[in-house]
């Protein structure tokens, strides 16, 4: 499953595939992505998140709405959510936003006050189906807001056509 969560340009991301409802591992993948200025990532079904992520880019193949829940965070900094209704819904809140498995731990963790990768590593530790190292795309203060990448580790776990907006 997954947490990706946004907090001030951020965007933070788990990296871990697994089964769901089962504490199996199957690696790690790119759950946030970067185009034009743009960053964007998606939870659900890995194939309809990179269909997602492949019309983001610009391909006129839609992804399969029902099996994913969208995230995006324009140049501009506002962030908006994608469901199974195909409508962008800007979401406006001081603390930030969040979607996946982990998304209310993620939320909760920046209403007291943590960044969105310390959102991720928080949620990685409390919900066994997120994991992997933390991956993260910011807009920066470039003018032209190019994303700039990191990888970092999460703490060990315990237990195993074009964008309308």
């Amino acid at each position: 499953m997954t947490v990706i969560a946004i907090r001030d340009g951020v965007v933070a991301a788990d990296s871990e595939v697994n089964c769901t409802g089962y504490q199996i591992s199957y690696g790690e993948i790119d759950k946030i992505y970067e185009h034009r200025g743009w960053i964007f990532g998606a939870a659900g079904s890995v194939s309809a998140c990179q269909q997602f992520a492949r019309w983001m880019k610009g391909s006129r193949i839609r992804p399969d709405w029902q099996a994913f829940h969208g995230i995006v965070l324009r140049p501009d900094g506002r962030v908006f959510e994608f469901d199974s209704s195909h409508v962008p819904i800007e979401i406006r809140t001081h603390y930030g936003a969040a979607i996946g498995s982990g998304q209310n731990t993620a939320i909760a963790a920046m209403m007291a006050g943590a960044s969105a990768i310390e959102a991720v590593e928080i949620t990685a530790k409390l919900d066994h189906e997120c994991g992997g190292p933390v991956k993260v795309l910011s807009l920066n203060s470039n003018p032209k807001f190019q994303a700039s990448f990191s990888s970092i580790r999460s703490p060990k776990r315990e237990s195993l056509r074009r964008c309308p907006v």
